[in-house]
């Protein structure tokens, strides 16, 4: 729904419904709308026509109003010829058959006689067809005939049982239309506040902008850009990291940004309330630019990870390795993290986004790293497990190998029109989740991740959904785990790109099998 839509809605409601009794504070209210919306659509489209039609609807209810205060029976006449003709004329003009329209020109004739006979339901009776109308013209799509037919008895209803509270005191009542009434000032102000005030997105920066134009595609009208919370809101350690943030503006121009924003050349009034939705589609899908974004940061995090060796050295703190990890991605080109690094060992690893505990490093224990940077705001997402000391247990290794297998057999099944999570995908081969979960059992019985198998990385770590089939451009990361309360935890994750014919590693450089990873640690290059 656009934010004229929006408004056209709400003045209609408000005609219907409160018309009757609030009538001078409601013109009030009408008239500023419009008359500022009119200003707007003028200013930002130059739609004169637009300003006209404003000023001749604000000044017929005057009429109207006016009439009805100082001729009751002159004015009703007035207000129900006026319904009459919005509602009427478009039955004609809607298709109509011309039986149908006699037929419905003489009911409503009936009704507006009894209006003039019984003056408060001609008053509502008159404010309902009107409302009618206007919401009906508000709303996206073509309205027909019968939507009017509808609706207009709906909205009559509904006046005629609001105004037959009798139960209410008269006090309760006032405070209950004084509450509606504010509150459809306030919707009302919201929206021309929007409308009026939000900038738009900086010209200098569309010139050859692919993805503009490809958002204009979609959205030939333009739109509002809106700001969201940040993933980061839920994060323990939050400090530093963007709580709101405007990542679909940063997407189309590059710049950080935290407010609304209006895309260039937008119609102030027809654009659509949020293209948020609409650029998400479109970030789906990684152009050149941001894949080699997010294979930089995917280099450097796995080049941190490797400079640093966890668990090569027992005894020293989970904070030290985090913070020697974030140095080391800075030094390999990274300007920031993408999420609090994750460094559990032990028990501690047990849990799922430890975070950093603050232990040591024992030997014979194992220690989960869960860290990611990120260039150009796109990020990276990186998992490995190592064994503290340099060698796993027996016991260890089955479980570890049994998570490695179940990240392979997901890997090699990633491809165009599979889907990470769910039963079946469309063409009927199980979800990559189910795959990891099928050889998760059969190597070690009932124990599963308790987390999703992957999700999508880009300008967030968390990024636009992959819930559906994936896609040639799309990136991702599988990481399954495993984790026994009180003893262990185990994660591989690796990021992912869709090609055409299946998915390419992005975060190569530190082998996870089990042999690779003790071959790693007792200072052997990775393979």
């Amino acid at each position: 729904m656009t934010p004229g839509a929006a408004i056209g809605v709400v003045l209609g409601l408000s005609l219907a419904l409160f018309g009757p009794r609030a009538g001078k504070p409601l013109l009030v209210g009408v008239a500023t709308a419009l008359g500022t919306l009119a200003t707007v659509a003028w200013a930002s489209v130059g739609r004169w026509m637009f300003l006209a039609a404003a000023v001749v609807w604000v000044g017929v209810l005057a009429t109207v109003v006016w009439l009805v205060e100082r001729r009751p029976r002159a004015g009703l006449l007035v207000g129900l010829v006026l319904a009459l003709a919005f509602g009427v004329l478009p039955l004609r003009l809607g298709g109509l058959s011309t039986g149908a329209t006699l037929t419905i020109t003489g009911v409503c004739t009936v009704i507006a006689g009894w209006g003039l006979v019984r003056p408060r339901f001609g008053v509502r009776f008159a404010m309902a067809a009107i409302g009618a109308r206007v919401v009906l013209w508000s709303l996206p799509g073509a309205s027909t005939a019968w939507h009017w037919l509808l609706l207009t008895p709906l909205l009559l209803g509904l006046g005629l049982l609001t105004a037959r509270q009798v139960r209410l005191e008269r006090a309760r009542r006032g405070r209950a239309l004084q509450t509606a009434g504010a509150l459809a000032i306030a919707a009302l102000t919201s929206a021309v506040l929007v409308v009026v005030l939000t900038p738009e997105l900086c010209a200098c920066q569309d010139q050859g902008n692919a993805r503009m134009a490809r958002l204009r595609q979609v959205a030939p009208r333009g739109g509002y850009l809106w700001p969201e919370l940040s993933e980061a809101i839920i994060w323990d350690d939050a400090a530093g990291y963007r709580l709101w943030d405007n990542l679909d503006v940063r997407y189309l121009t590059g710049a950080a940004d935290r407010g609304l924003q209006l895309l260039p050349g937008s119609s102030r009034l027809l654009g659509r309330f949020s293209l948020n939705r609409e650029v998400d589609r479109l970030r789906l899908i990684k152009d050149a630019a941001e894949l080699a974004d997010l294979a930089a940061a995917a280099r450097a995090i796995v080049t941190a990870v490797r400079e640093t060796a966890p668990g090569r050295t027992p005894g020293v703190t989970e904070r030290s390795v985090a913070q020697a990890i974030q140095a080391q991605a800075r030094v390999a080109g990274c300007t920031e993290d993408s999420f609090p690094p994750e460094v559990a060992s032990g028990p501690s690893a047990a849990t799922v986004h430890a975070g950093v505990p603050g232990g040591r490093l024992e030997p014979g224990q194992l220690v989960v790293v869960d860290v990611g940077c990120s260039v150009n705001h796109y990020a990276s997402d990186f998992s490995r497990t190592f064994p503290v000391g340099g060698r796993f247990t027996p016991e260890q290794r089955r479980l570890y190998e049994a998570v490695y297998a179940a990240q392979q057999a997901a890997a090699a099944a990633c491809r165009p029109g599979a889907v990470i999570s769910g039963k079946t995908a469309p063409d009927g081969s199980p979800s990559l989740d189910a795959i990891a979960h099928r050889v998760l059992r059969e190597r070690i019985g009932e124990h599963e991740h308790s987390h999703g198998l992957g999700h999508g990385v880009g300008l967030f770590v968390h990024d636009v959904g992959t819930g559906g089939p994936l896609a040639t451009g799309m990136v991702l990361t599988i990481e399954p785990g495993l984790y026994l309360p009180g003893k262990l935890g185990i994660r591989i994750e690796d990021t992912y790109r869709v090609t055409e014919t299946g998915c390419e590693q992005l975060t190569t450089g530190l082998p996870a099998d089990p042999d690779a990873v003790e071959a790693f640690l007792a200072g052997g290059a990775p393979r």
